[in-house]
């Protein structure tokens, strides 16, 4: 692994041990100010619009400003919106906060993960990918069990993090780790994107239906389920360590398999071990704690293995464009799935996340077994 990626995992070390704190201390709190469980839900699916605008503008203002520049700025972004949960306002604020939240995070990933695919050798795009999804996942979970335990301090604790993000200011480049062209037909070759990688936004969507459900309403879940809310950060965080070592094993094999194996076996798998934890929710502490490690250990590798795909496919010169088109795809999803979920009968309530992750795992799976998967941009004609 190159050295120059060691100050880009410390830095998602850092942003991602706040965001863990902030992911989980946030619903348990608004459950404590009486804040109905559809409204939090609908709370999730502003911050994965946010992530959706952050997203569509990221490219042009990353472009304009240069990478220091807008990390600077979607730092302080992100460090405001959070802040603003510890005032006392009325619902809509929050939602507006949401928003702010989930465009700045989408900003400081298409940073992050442009300048990771930017220094991964093509071999190696994939393992390097996992590894910076472990210490993504490693960080989260970490922050989800500590905010469990002490939620009013450890949101301050998040935020005092956000601010120490930039001080990793040095690990990005004056300009955009791979800077588009300004013009031209082909500069922005969106279509020519859309055509060679539709199972990377496949996989994109979907893992971010994944991520809007699992963040949005999973302490909800857990706290039904596990019938004691002071266990939801404990569950959040064996999800994770799931992921963990889902990634361990994705990063090692994938890079042989091959995408089309890779990805439709851990959708597959996703899907399988959504149904389970939806069927779960009646049994003991225990059987619902290993199935969030399976579920964690299959849904957590979708994200990288769909922009390790995403980058593999697209021209070098369009891969901050091919992020931020995985990103949206991503927010797309987190959007929509939790609004879903919100609308499933009332008796399913507290399934309902698993399902809808489980339903939107499977119709992705089938995709991808039923489409041709493009070979990487290095061998494919301009």
């Amino acid at each position: 692994m190159s050295r120059t990626a060691t100050p880009l995992l410390i830095l998602v070390a850092v942003l991602l041990t706040a965001n863990g704190i902030l992911a989980t201390s946030l619903p348990l709190g608004w459950t404590k100010d009486g804040i109905s469980p559809q409204t939090i839900a609908l709370f999730g699916a502003c911050l994965y619009g946010g992530v959706l605008f952050g997203g569509l503008a990221g490219q042009s203002l990353i472009t304009r400003l240069g990478c220091r520049r807008s990390f600077l700025f979607y730092i302080a972004i992100f460090g405001a919106a959070n802040a603003a949960f510890v005032l006392p306002a009325p619902p809509v604020f929050f939602a507006l906060a949401r928003v702010g939240a989930g465009a700045a995070i989408a900003g400081l990933y298409l940073l992050i993960e442009s300048r990771m695919n930017a220094i991964a050798a093509p071999d190696h795009r994939q393992r390097l990918l996992a590894v910076y999804m472990i210490v993504f996942y490693c960080a989260q979970a970490a922050g989800s069990a500590f905010a469990g335990l002490v939620p009013t301090i450890a949101l301050l604790v998040a935020l005092a993090l956000i601010v120490c993000c930039g001080f990793w200011l040095n690990s990005f480049p004056s300009r955009p780790a791979t800077r588009p062209v300004a013009c031209g037909r082909d500069a922005l070759d969106l279509a020519g994107l859309l055509r060679t990688s539709p199972a990377a936004l496949a996989i994109g969507l979907a893992a971010g239906i994944g991520l809007g459900c699992f963040y949005g309403m999973g302490p909800l879940f857990a706290a039904a389920a596990l019938k004691n809310a002071s266990l939801a950060g404990t569950f959040m965080a064996v999800a994770m360590i799931g992921g963990v070592l889902g990634l361990v094993l994705a990063g090692s094999v994938s890079d042989r398999l091959g995408a089309k194996v890779s990805l439709s076996t851990v959708s597959l798998a996703t899907a399988a071990t959504s149904f389970a934890l939806a069927l779960s929710i009646n049994r003991g502490a225990g059987s619902i704690m290993v199935m969030a490690m399976l579920f964690g250990a299959s849904a957590f590798s979708l994200y990288p293995l769909g922009s390790a795909l995403m980058n593999a496919v697209a021209p070098a010169a369009q891969r901050v464009t091919a992020n931020a088109m995985f990103i949206v795809a991503t927010g797309l999803g987190g959007m929509v799935g939790p609004l879903v979920a919100n609308s499933l009968p009332r008796a399913m309530a507290a399934q309902a996340p698993f399902l809808v992750i489980g339903a939107a795992t499977l119709i992705a799976s089938l995709f991808i077994l039923a489409r041709p998967v493009a070979m990487p941009a290095v061998v494919m004609k301009s």
